[in-house]
């Protein structure tokens, strides 16, 4: 038995009494203990630098197992480096923001101020995005303006929208009562 046939028994969880890993194995196995555990835990992705993808993420099991297979056969080869441990690398699956969601995130942002908004109140007035992405495209925005701008206040308009006038008139609502506006104003804005 070779060890991809060993492997894929111990994947499919097939362990009997007569399939127990014979000891000349075991060596050859502990390159391949972190895919294994990557397959029974989808949520585990790389212990050795401690971080974990969340669930998420929508792991396709097809596309892992695919992996797995491919990393146990490049471990079997004579000429790989059984030293190295297998690794997976994963990338989120990224967003794409329309020009109106950007548009309507710009609007929360600038009527709540730059520094003062949180993801979890962008993410009340626009369910359809979920937080993790609304707190990325959040650091991302403030970060493009510091570097546009040099620096970021809470009623700094976006270059973008600089012509724009619901824009310009959030920008006088602050300078006029020097706050934050209230929910039903900010929802009023987002229907302009």
């Amino acid at each position: 038995m070779d060890l991809v046939d060993l492997l894929n028994k111990i994947i499919s969880g097939s362990s009997n009494q007569e399939n127990e890993i014979p000891q000349q194995n075991t060596q050859k196995l502990n390159g391949t203990s972190e895919a294994l555990s990557v397959l029974h835990n989808p949520t585990l992705v790389n212990t050795q630098n401690n971080f974990v993808v969340k669930e998420e993420l929508a792991l396709n099991n097809d596309l892992l197992q695919a992996d797995i297979q491919q990393q146990l056969q490049s471990l079997s080869s004579p000429s790989a480096n059984q030293s190295t441990p297998a690794r997976f690398d994963f990338k989120m699956k990224s967003y794409k923001w329309s020009a109106t969601q950007h548009r309507k995130f710009c609007i929360i942002c600038l009527a709540v101020g730059w520094y003062d908004i949180t993801p979890k109140y962008i993410n009340k007035l626009m369910p359809d995005v979920s937080k993790e992405v609304i707190s990325s495209h959040l650091q991302k925005t403030r970060n493009e303006l510091k570097t546009a701008l040099g620096q970021l206040q809470n009623e700094t308009i976006p270059p973008l929208y600089a012509n724009d006038e619901v824009f310009k008139s959030i920008v006088k609502y602050w300078k006029t009562h020097k706050s934050r506006m209230f929910d039903n104003e900010i929802k009023q804005k987002l229907m302009q």
